[in-house]
Parts: structure tokens; sequence; C-alpha cells
């Protein structure tokens, strides 16, 4: 396709970054294969947004995607009205009447993106998990904003098929860092909860796989799981569950078996060795471990690998 010029606007607030994909482009969107599904329609940054204030009675056309960076604002839909402190999200369904705004006295810091697409309410929704579902809270601002940068870099591609391809995975992307990230419960039902740890869900479950791929040689049960997150043995089970879709143990197996795929791709050892290796010291139970996970045993595994030319010698 023809490269396009990127539509900028450079009135507004210092420093902002502001830009629209021009029509052409969004029909392109519209036609590609796996693009259609989410893209990106507006996208932009703005530093420091005193006074900043929006307000769409009929809503907006996209869907709306906010972080607050820096500051507080103000969110008013479904006839609530939140305050937005740094650290959290705004989801704003399209076509949904909503206002938002800049705190007069902390003035926000935010980064935004506006996209459409047949899996754009889907993928709003499959995010939007908490009571608020307007209002989610990803504590770690340095991962968000590296996120968005990917994003924003995307349109130094001139809107080819190719780059458009790379903005819509970069925004799946975004929304997957969301999924992980953001917190069971907001901020002021965590404060409410008895035996609250006040400790970030994404951060416990990251520490505790660390922990785990640092015990692939043994075994590891539940208690010592909860021991080392420094929470109770059901606060982490649930936790764990909610952040991974998998209960602790049976993620800690599908690490050893990742880690034996590793083995039977790169080396030589034997079967037997490479359970000992991850603490199986039954070669049968570990190839049936394996089996249960990979649809084959670890045997017919290494074979398929050499057939296909793929096994390091």
């Amino acid at each position: 396709m023809n490269s396009q010029t990127n539509t900028k606007l450079s009135e507004g607030f210092p420093h902002q970054r502001l830009v629209i994909l021009q029509p052409s482009v969004i029909d392109t969107c519209k036609q590609l294969p796996v693009v259609s599904s989410l893209f990106v329609t507006h996208i932009g940054a703005f530093p420091s947004a005193p006074k900043h204030s929006v307000e769409r009675p009929k809503g907006c056309k996209q869907s709306v995607l906010i972080y607050c960076m820096k500051g507080v604002g103000w969110l008013t839909i479904g006839g609530t009205t939140s305050i937005v402190e740094a650290g959290q999200l705004l989801l704003i369904p399209a076509d949904m009447p909503h206002a938002y705004g800049s705190n007069e006295h902390q003035p926000w810091s935010i980064f935004w993106v506006h996209f459409s697409g047949a899996q754009s309410l889907q993928t709003l929704h499959s995010v939007a998990t908490t009571k608020n579902k307007h209002l989610v809270s990803v504590s770690d601002t340095n991962s968000m904003i590296q996120a968005f940068e990917q994003l924003y870099a995307c349109i130094d591609y001139n809107y080819s098929d190719a780059g458009l391809f790379l903005m819509s995975s970069k925004l799946l992307h975004l929304f997957g860092l969301i999924k992980l990230r953001q917190t069971l419960t907001s901020k002021k039902s965590m404060a409410s909860e008895e035996n609250d740890t006040k400790l970030c869900i994404s951060n416990m479950i990251e520490n505790s796989v660390e922990y785990m791929k640092q015990h692939l040689h043994t075994s590891i049960s539940i208690d010592e799981l909860a021991k080392d997150a420094g929470v109770s043995v059901p606060y982490y089970c649930k936790s764990f569950k909610h952040g991974t879709n998998q209960s602790p143990i049976a993620y800690f197996t599908r690490l050893k078996i990742r880690k034996a795929c590793d083995h039977l791709y790169q080396s030589t050892l034997t079967v037997k060795a490479i359970g000992e290796l991850l603490g199986y010291s039954d070669p049968y139970y570990f190839s049936r471990v394996f089996k249960k996970s990979q649809g084959c045993s670890p045997e017919q595994y290494r074979k398929n690998l050499i057939n296909e030319g793929l096994h390091h010698e």
C-alpha cells in the first residue's frame, strides 16, 4: 500500500503527542486479516495536562484506554464519578456516554489509545474484570509506559501492511500486560480486607515463578510456595490461579516439562538423566507426566525433533 503521512496535532499541552490514523489507513486496517480484529485509530500522551477535560454525551465511536502515569484525574460513567490515581487505567467501551478530566490541583499525566476492530469489545471486557469494570489498577507504571512506547513507535513504519500488523500485535501485548499486571482488587477493597498483605498479585506471582525456576531440580509443596510468598496457602492458591489460570503445582509441573523439552532438544542426555535433573527419581513416572503434558513420550518427542531436523546433536 502507499505510505501515509502521520496526522500529528501540535496544539494543546506542552510536549504532547497525538496521532490520528487517516480514514484510508483505518479502511486498510478493516480489510487486513488479523489486523481487522483489533487496531489503533488514535494514540497519544500528555506529560502534563492541567485543566484537561473531555465530555462525550453520546460516547466515542471507538473504545478508549487511558492510563494515568502521574497525578490525579476523574471519570464519570454510568452515573458514577470515580477518582483516578496514578497507576490506574480507564477502560471505556465504544458508544458509552462518559466524561473525564484532570484534577485541578494535581493534574494528571496520561497516555491513551482509541481502538476498534471486530474483537475490540471482547478484548476490553477480557481485562475489565474488577468490580468497577471501567477503572482498573495496574501499578507497574514502567512496564505500562514501555509497552505504550513500543506501540507508539509503530507509527514510524508509515502504515505499511507489516507496520499495521505490528501495531495491532503491540496493542494486544499492551492488553496482555494489563491483564497480567492488574491487581486482584482495587486499593480500597484491599485495604478493608482482613489479613491484607498489601502485596501486588502480579509481583507475587512473578517472584513465585522465579522461585519455581530456581527449584526445578526438586519437588515443592504448596506450603513452601506460600511461605516463600509470605501469604497464607488459601490466599496464595487463589491469587496464583487468578493470575495464571493454573494451580501453582500445575504451573510448576509445566515449567519442569518445558525444561525437559529443552534438554531433549539441546542435549543427548538420556530420558532417565533428564528426569533426575528435574527431580523425578522414577523415569516411568517422569514419562507419564511428560506424555500427559505433551501428548507423547519423551523418547517420541526427541524422535520427532530428529525427524524434523531440529534436534541439536
